[in-house]
């Protein structure tokens, strides 16, 4: 028998329950497929992860993810990985299949499955923090007026690709208040304006 559950991003708890809100199960091994949300790896693996499940993966025998590409022609290819190389996790025998999603959501299957790109190959190179501040001190520079915390990290990852959590922590660790009587000659100074918003601008 099969019984299913939807594991929605940030919403871990509704997980942790699962098992005392389905129905009993009618034989004593049931198959509980469930679908759960996935990031990119970014670094020198950047495959596909489940993202905040771990221990849903732990406690699973089968872990399939699926790759999806776009198509010039309209639609998506969509391919399961079965790599554990891959960070799929299978213990029976699985064979990777593909499929496509046309723009009117027929689905048409492939009689092979179709190649996968390796991202190990192709990732886009991480920004470095030099980079990162760089590209802030560039931006406020061009300007030529303090700017908002939010708009320069929009910036820079525009610029650089990084992560805007990655992005939002280093300009605020290479900042210092604008006035400070002990100034430690960070490469950013900052002040607070209007319902706490922080405006960025370059050392005097």
């Amino acid at each position: 028998s099969t019984q299913g559950f939807r594991h929605p991003a940030g919403q871990k708890p509704c997980c942790n329950n699962v098992g005392t809100r389905e129905k009993p199960p009618p034989s004593p091994s049931p198959t509980a497929p469930g679908f759960a949300p996935r990031s990119r790896r970014e670094g020198e693996n950047p495959s596909l992860i489940p993202e905040g499940t771990g221990d849903v993966r732990s406690d699973t025998d089968e872990l399939i993810i699926f790759e999806r590409q776009k198509r010039e022609g309209g639609g998506i290819d969509v391919t399961s990985i079965v790599d554990p190389d891959r960070n799929a996790k299978v213990r029976g025998i699985f064979e990777s299949f593909s499929f496509h999603i046309a723009p009117d959501r027929e689905i048409t299957f492939y009689p092979s499955p179709l190649p996968v790109l390796d991202r190990t190959v192709s990732a886009t190179p991480v920004a470095t923090d030099d980079e990162i501040i760089e590209s802030a001190t560039g931006y406020i520079r061009e300007i030529g007026e303090p700017v908002l915390q939010r708009q320069l990290v929009e910036r820079v990852c525009d610029v650089t690709g990084a992560a805007s959590k990655r992005v939002r922590k280093l300009i605020v660790q290479h900042s210092e208040p604008r006035g400070s009587e002990q100034p430690q000659g960070r490469p950013l100074v900052y002040f607070v304006g209007d319902r706490n918003a922080h405006f960025y601008e370059l050392p005097n």
